[in-house]
């Protein structure tokens, strides 16, 4: 029913325009009204997404017992347990970035050097106070290490629901 009124108004809105101004007036008229109308929907939807962003600090999320196994050629599988310690907020997304490094030993030292890097958004349903295990494939290109492959993780951000 207000879909209805509303188009009834608009209607009415437009045919007084086109009779007091002309068409010409009229169609600038709408589309001024209609890009700032378009403005609008879009700031508030970039708003409302960044207030979900920071509901939940980076530093209140954390992975324990975090894994990869590769899976089939450049497939690989992370495992981890996700906790999610904000005492106000239930978790919704967690973004990562995965990095993989080559180490050689040689005289005791280890060197690393990253061969790859990757980011994840992850969808997840953590309650306040609570952990979930997560399970994300993933795909690297093709490597060829020349010692060990040492994974690593960095939580870039979080989004979270009131």
């Amino acid at each position: 029913m207000a879909w209805v009124l509303l188009v009834v108004a608009l209607a009415l809105a437009t045919g007084a325009l086109i009779i007091t101004f002309g068409y010409r007036t009229s169609i600038l008229v709408i589309v001024a009204v209609l890009l700032i109308g378009v403005g609008t929907v879009i700031w508030y939807a970039e708003f409302y997404e960044g207030s979900r962003s920071n509901l939940i600090a980076v530093d209140e999320v954390s992975l324990d017992n975090f894994s990869v196994q590769v899976t089939y050629g450049n497939s690989y599988e992370m495992f981890a347990r996700l906790n999610n310690g904000s005492s106000d907020h239930m978790l919704t997304a967690v973004g990562l970035e995965l990095s993989v490094s080559d180490c050689t030993t040689k005289d005791e030292t280890e060197s690393c050097i990253i061969v790859g890097q990757q980011e994840k958004e992850i969808q997840v349903n953590v309650p306040v106070n609570q952990a979930r295990d997560i399970r994300q494939q993933f795909i690297f290109p093709p490597m060829r290490p020349l010692g060990e492959l040492k994974w690593s993780y960095e939580v870039l951000y979080t989004k979270a629901e009131k």
